[in-house]
């Protein structure tokens, strides 16, 4: 007993029928028909058990499709829905009506009868007579229409008419009335069908010339409509009669119908050997036609057509019968009728439609996952390189592309996803298990004696036959790249599996393999396969939780929330293929929701991703951290230390520059670790870096890079390059996996503790890039930041400052100063360089967020301890002078400045001429520096001129063109210049230090936006005003980005902003940036502030010009009265 699966439209593998045109013979087809039918229905008797009705045709097949009356068959199958007895009624009726050549009609009486026929056949049924062929109907119970026919007026022109949209719209409003006239109009019997379409008419007639036979046109109809990837299971093609001498109009003895009859018959016959013989390895195709008795001869004919068209009919009954009733016939359709209900998939449309299915061997393919998610980015990259561009892939040259990545990306299914789409175009598609040796062995010589249909051959003679250049003659027919092997699984490092490729010029290889060894095979064309995009994310959570929209079985539809909680799920799993599909098939499974998913992922991600998907049809069911396991196994215990060490580092790419730094420097934080001194607990963790780093007592750079080179091979992490620095990436389920299941060596507070050590270590280097990349291991730490020791504290403000993230810089400045106090009080200490150190630290991160009151305690603070400890003209007592004279005079405090101005040049001149200092020391140049800065504020820009061109050169000189320093004294060499309208040289120096702040510091860095505001200020006044609103934009949405609209330097950029906006007659976009930069400059310092004062002022007036100019005329300027003034003036506040 056959066991059913489901039947009809839905089921897995799709089934196709095809009826030949054979004129008054389709009574031959449909008793073919009706048997199979009796039979099917039998088969359910059996299982399903008696009293179930019988279903029509149309229900067991997906797609049903003929030429001539052949169409005319599929019509009254799907689109009248009839049961193949009241099918056959029809026809025996329409035949003897109609069709029978006794009735003296001429062709366009004939046409005249058939249209009285078809209005009365629609009547019967219920259509109205302007009923669309693609109109939904419950009667075809969802099965697909194709009828081919031929335009009169240009026979080369097919035209496919269908019960349902086509995306070529060809002949979509075409009526169920007008496709019958078409499909029917023979041309010995009609005239042409004429069709009103709009404003013209077309001409239709039968496709029995050349198409009588419509398999291929009816399989290229089918992968249009179902697409490549879906498989088939069975197509069947019915014949109307072997050919012979068949004259079935008149006695003429070789009249033009029974010649063009003849032809067309042997035509069937010839396509359905050729269809047959190319899809005889897909066991696919059915072929069921009378082979002998329906020839006629031309007595019996004649008097079969005196005694009336019946007479003839039955004697086609007759002769189907007996051929019915033939032992080799009936096994043919047990197997068809198998092949239908099981719906085996056993080859795709693709394949089908290329080449009918020929040769290619693709039964040994593993299936596709049932829900296969298109991948855009690597799928452009396989077609890239194996089409370029070209119709098909090129004859003589052998292409491999080796496909790499870490487990459960999705290799071997994208790997199989273009096996099935493209198969067709490969002689043979072989899959090479490659886990072991030996398994590659034997699938290998498995392929080839089966396209040999030879058992004698060995690995090497396998490997020739593979790579001969005189290749059977059929390749060359079909003109087929000779194969397609797919080497699966190659994840032995001891593998040389270029010694099993064919060495040749002709064949696709693909590889895939967590290895980066194996790229060698061919670098060019090597797809290193990433994670998927946050989109294709999402979708396929969507689709595994029956929450897509666009797929098939979608049960419920995503709501907003569930979407977002979606995306933070992708996150958090790494936009891993396999994981996604864990979580998708999870929720799907238990119905939980995403909002209650993504809570409690990061507490259950080791019972969730241990769990395999359940939803899998290709039996592959592994988990996401079984999947890690395979390379894990294969690692030395020195890597797999490494391994667990590195899992406790955020997921965010870490620098693997500050690991050597901290190595070389036995993983002390250098600049901090003498603040407070440490506990005794602080030597386990330095004991497991030393085991993983220094295995042999010392840092040795190659060890080292050997075994970051072992993990990187097996796809454990990844090697990324930004800006000149190395950054080692781990994907976080990666991880969490290690974490939880194979960090047992150590205690996790020591891990803990070590990674603590690595990340104080990197605070002595000044690399802005790495310390970028470091902030987001320190914040990985924050919840702990109360536990951390003092001196860990310090070194991880030190990173934050560095990195231009001065909020948390402050806090663990704050926290280490109180700290340092304590614990030298508690000690009976006097206050030390150390203590000053610390408050000095804080004061500078307060001054960089603009809180300046704070800023101006600190460092007063700092300059009393020092005078106390140290003395006047001491260097940390200047060093506090000079700090104290900067803050003031940014701050806008015009006395405080004053006083430190004073002072300043003072302490200057003291300098200068005490032998113990000169003009050399580093306090002198450090006190001219502070000097030029402060009058520049003060508005003195000729004395700060004078004095910053003394800094400039000394700094090149002492520390180089292209030191920070030297950078620092260049920008506000810059700012005066453009004080004192110099804007030419400005210009220059700005756009240096601006490429400088880009390449080193970030585009986003406080000190690049600084840099990139006061070239746009030069710019401006150089009536550059396209280029200066644009760096003012993007300095702007940087700062909107990275410290917010309420910070004192967005509010400054939107005022400066405001006046390029009026020279572009913008002035409402202009007068609400003012009104923003003048409230937040009141919000951030205060309305009493000299800043807000200045902003207010200009404020009114810019109102004031607008007021009485309007938009007529642009702005560059305020004169003190509000009108406009050509000269323009500095309108940096």
């Amino acid at each position: 007993m056959i066991k059913l699966n489901g039947g009809g439209v839905g089921g897995k593998g799709r089934s196709i029928l095809s009826f030949d045109h054979g004129g008054p013979r389709g009574i031959s087809q449909l008793l073919i028909l009706n048997e199979i039918v009796n039979r099917i229905y039998n088969e359910k008797e059996r299982e399903l058990g008696l009293g179930i009705e019988a279903t029509p045709p149309c229900e067991h097949f997906d797609l049903i499709g003929g030429s001539g009356m052949g169409g005319f068959i599929a019509i009254l199958l799907v689109v009248f829905g009839l049961q193949v007895e009241d099918a056959l009624e029809h026809f025996a009726t329409w035949n003897k009506e109609v069709f029978d050549e006794s009735l003296t009609y001429s062709c366009t009486e004939r046409m005249k009868r058939m249209k009285e026929k078809v209005d009365s056949l629609l009547q019967q049924s219920g259509f109205e007579p302007n009923t669309k062929l693609n109109k939904p109907n419950e009667r075809d119970k969802g099965c697909k229409l194709v009828v081919v026919v031929r335009e009169a007026r240009n026979l080369g022109s097919i035209v496919h008419l269908r019960n349902h949209p086509s995306s070529s719209g060809n002949m979509s409003d075409i009526t169920i009335r007008d496709a019958i006239l078409a499909t029917c109009s023979s041309p010995f019997l009609f005239p042409a069908a004429k069709i009103k379409e709009s404003a013209w008419s077309r001409e239709f007639i039968s496709a029995e010339q050349g198409l009588a036979n419509p398999t291929r046109e009816i399989i290229k109809v089918a992968h249009e409509i179902f697409k490549g990837d879906i498989s088939v299971s069975c197509v069947l093609s019915i014949g109307a009669g072997h050919p012979g001498v068949i004259r079935l109009w008149n006695d003429d003895g070789d009249s033009q119908p029974d010649r063009a009859m003849r032809r067309l018959v042997e035509d069937c016959e010839q396509v359905a050997r050729e269809v047959g013989e190319r899809m005889r390895d897909t066991q696919a195709y059915f072929r069921l036609s009378v082979e002998q008795g329906m020839q006629v001869s031309d007595r019996r004919a004649s008097q079969l057509r005196k005694e009336g068209p019946e007479h003839l009919t039955g004697d086609f009954v007759a002769h189907t019968l007996a051929y019915l009733d033939q032992e080799e016939v009936r096994k043919v359709i047990d197997n068809y009728i198998k092949a239908l209900l099981t719906k085996e998939e056993v080859v795709t449309l693709a394949q089908l439609n290329h080449s009918g299915g020929g040769r290619v061997l693709l039964r040994n393919l593993p299936p596709l996952v049932s829900r296969f998610v298109e991948r855009e980015a690597p799928w452009k990259r396989m077609l890239d390189v194996f089409f370029a561009g070209r119709d098909s892939i090129p004859l003589h040259r052998q292409f491999i592309m080796v496909i790499r990545g870490m487990g459960g990306l999705g290799k071997t299914q994208l790997a199989l996803r273009f096996a099935r789409e493209f198969g067709s175009q490969f002689s043979s598609v072989a899959f090479i298990d490659c886990s072991s040796v030996e398994r590659l062995k034997s699938d290998l010589l498995r392929h080839v004696r089966a396209i040999t249909k030879s058992i004698g051959i060995d690995l090497k003679r396998a490997l020739e036959i593979l790579g001969a250049e005189n290749r059977p003659s059929s390749y060359d027919v079909t003109k087929k790249v000779p194969w397609l092997l797919i080497y699966d699984n190659c994840d032995d490092d001891t593998l040389n599996l270029a010694s099993y490729i064919p060495n040749c010029n002709h064949g696709c290889i693909l590889v895939t393999t967590r290895l980066r060894s194996f790229q060698q095979l061919d670098l060019d064309t090597t797809l290193d396969l990433q994670t998927m995009s946050p989109d294709e994310a999402v979708e396929t959570l969507k689709i595994y939780s029956g929450q897509a929209t666009s797929h098939p079985r979608a049960s419920i539809v995503a709501s907003d929330e569930d979407e977002a909680s979606m995306r933070s799920v992708a996150r958090k799993l790494g936009y891993l293929p396999l994981a996604l599909v864990q979580a998708g098939s999870h929720v799907h499974a238990t119905g939980e929701s995403w909002v209650d998913y993504d809570r409690t992922l990061q507490r259950r991600i080791h019972q969730l991703m241990s769990r395999p998907p359940t939803s899998q049809r290709n039996g592959n069911n592994v988990s996401t951290f079984s999947a890690f396991d395979a390379s894990y196994d294969r690692l030395s215990p020195h890597a797999r230390q490494f391994l667990s060490l590195f899992s406790f580092f955020h997921s965010s790419p870490f620098p693997l520059e500050s690991i050597g730094l901290a190595a070389q420097h036995l993983f002390s934080g250098q600049y901090y670790d003498y603040l407070i001194p440490r506990s005794k607990d602080y030597v386990s963790s330095l004991g497991l870096l030393k085991s993983v780093f220094c295995p042999t007592d010392h840092w040795d750079p190659v060890v080292f890079n050997e075994t970051v080179g072992v993990l990187r091979n097996y796809s454990l992490i990844s090697i990324q390059r930004s800006r000149g620095v190395t950054m080692v990436y781990m994907h976080p389920l990666i991880q969490a996996w290690v974490r939880r299941t194979k960090s047992e060596e150590y205690p996790r507070k020591v891990y803990e503790e070590a990674t603590i050590r690595i990340l104080a270590s990197a605070a002595c280097q000044d690399n802005w890039i790495i310390n970028q990349a470091l902030v987001s291991h320190l914040v990985r730490t924050k919840i702990g930041w109360q536990g951390l020791h003092v001196n860990d504290k310090a070194a991880f403000a030190a990173i934050f400052h560095k990195a231009g993230e001065y909020d948390g810089s402050l806090k663990l400045r704050a926290s280490t100063s109180l700290e340092v106090r304590a614990y030298h009080a508690k000690t009976l200490q006097n206050v030390t360089d150390l203590v000053i150190k610390s408050f000095n630290e804080c004061a500078e991160s307060y001054k960089k967020l603009r809180r300046f009151p704070d800023a101006v305690k600190a460092y007063l603070e700092v300059y009393k301890a020092c005078r106390k400890s140290f003395g006047e003209l001491e260097a940390p007592t200047l060093a506090a002078v000079n700090n104290l004279a900067d803050v003031f005079s940014e701050y806008a405090n015009a006395h405080g400045a004053e006083i430190c101005l004073r002072v300043l040049r003072d302490i200057r001149r003291a300098l200068v001429h005490d032998p113990a200092f000169g003009p050399e020391h580093e306090t002198t140049k450090d006190t001219e520096a502070r000097l030029a800065l402060v009058l520049y504020r003060q508005g003195q820009y000729v004395e700060a001129e004078h004095i910053q061109e003394s800094v400039v050169a000394k700094r090149k000189r002492d520390l180089g063109k292209y030191h920070g320093d030297t950078i620092d004294a260049y920008e506000t060499m810059g700012r005066i210049y453009t004080a004192l309208e110099k804007h030419h040289q400005a210009e220059s120096l700005q756009r240096g230090v601006l490429e400088w702040r880009e390449k080193n510091r970030g585009p986003d860095h406080r000190e690049t936006v600084k840099a990139r505001s006061c070239l746009a200020i030069t710019l401006h006044k150089m009536q550059s005003f396209a280029e200066a609103r644009d760096l003012f934009e993007r300095a702007l949405d940087s700062q909107r980005r990275t410290i917010g609209d309420n910070d004192i330097e967005t509010a400054q950029t939107k005022m400066n902003m405001a006046f390029t906006l009026f020279h572009f007659r913008q002035s409402k976009e202009a007068l609400t940036l003012a009104k923003e930069g003048r409230d937040g400059i009141g919000e951030v310092l205060g309305k009493e502030h000299q800043m807000y004062k200045n902003a207010d002022a200009i404020l009114k007036k810019v109102r004031r010009v607008c007021a009485r100019y309007g938009d007529e005329q642009p702005v560059t300027a305020i004169a003190d009265d509000g009108s406009p003034t050509p000269n323009g003036m500095d309108f940096t506040i």
